[in-house]
């Protein structure tokens, strides 16, 4: 996926008030989280900061986050958990990752990050965390405590529900990797992840990417279409915006209901772009203009 996309994100901040994505961005990420951004990280990820893996990890688990069906509980969980999931990176220890993805060493993590004002009640759920965290690459071979069903009283949301929230982590942390729109392994993965966490869940729905794409780039220009096109397809077909690149769009659309665009739809998608462009020239032509006795005066004439 592309660097952060800030407009995006201010979208997800603005979307309701209280917002549990609002208080991550607000007492996390432009806080204790600002380290990260000096924490390059190495394998498939290399010369990414962790601080934009991170957010754009938790950006993906709040997109998702009204259709998979979490509550504010579960989403400080699973935003704390992802949080600090790559812990052996953001300690900078080349030990097996099991050793270093300990309780004592998460509980710590947090509270340098200053993730207890996001999540006060983070210690009941401190062994949802670490679990999620042990347990989020299959590569590590981690978070076998999972599978021992006597530990579900140890766990805050419960046994079951932190091996369904363990899909949606596998799913953001992959999902990263996918830099292009073309790639396909890589979002194929994380539907996998999706669409089991859903099935665990009992939601009776499964996904599927639809992509757009511009042939040309036009900078400001290109940002706007790719919007008005999201815009119109989120509203109209319930399409979920998800993956923001350079030349497009990757969506999620309900198997089954991949919409079929005709011309009506072309037509509202451009008027979207000339609406925009309108509004953004008439904001940008007042700011050079100020009142005056006798009438309008242009500044500089």
């Amino acid at each position: 996926m592309d660097d952060l996309d800030m407009q995006h994100i201010a979208l997800l901040i603005g979307k309701k008030e209280p917002s549990v994505f609002k208080d991550y961005v607000d007492q996390a990420a432009n806080r204790g989280l600002m380290p990260y951004k000096a924490v390059l990280q190495w394998g498939a990820k290399g010369g990414e900061s962790l601080y934009t893996h991170v957010l754009n990890g938790v950006f993906v688990l709040e997109t998702l986050r009204e259709h998979v069906g979490l509550n504010d509980t579960e989403a400080h969980v699973l935003y704390t958990a992802f949080t600090v999931h790559d812990i052996n990176k953001a300690l900078n220890r080349q030990e097996a990752f099991g050793k270093l993805a300990t309780r004592e060493n998460i509980a710590a993590e947090i509270k340098r990050l200053g993730l207890t004002a996001f999540f006060p009640a983070w210690k009941t759920y401190l062994e949802d965390i670490t679990s999620l965290v042990r347990g989020h690459s299959g590569h590590y071979h981690s978070g076998g405590e999972r599978w021992i069903a006597k530990r579900d009283p140890a766990y805050g949301l419960g046994l079951e529900r932190v091996n369904a929230l363990l899909h949606l982590m596998r799913a953001a942390d992959v999902v990263d990797l996918s830099h292009t729109l073309e790639e396909n392994t890589l979002k194929s993965d994380f539907l996998g992840y999706l669409n089991v966490y859903l099935a665990d869940s009992g939601q009776p729905v499964q996904y599927e990417f639809v992509t757009h794409r511009l042939t040309e780039q036009r900078g400001l220009l290109t940002n706007v279409i790719h919007n008005a096109i999201a815009a119109e397809l989120r509203e109209r077909y319930e399409l979920i915006p998800l993956l923001y690149y350079p030349d497009g769009i990757a969506s999620l659309a309900k198997k089954g209901h991949v919409p079929i665009i005709g011309e009506d739809d072309s037509a509202r998608m451009a008027q979207r772009v000339a609406q925009t462009i309108s509004m953004m020239t008439a904001t940008k032509f007042r700011q050079f203009i100020t009142p005056a006795p006798s009438g309008i005066k242009l500044d500089g004439k």
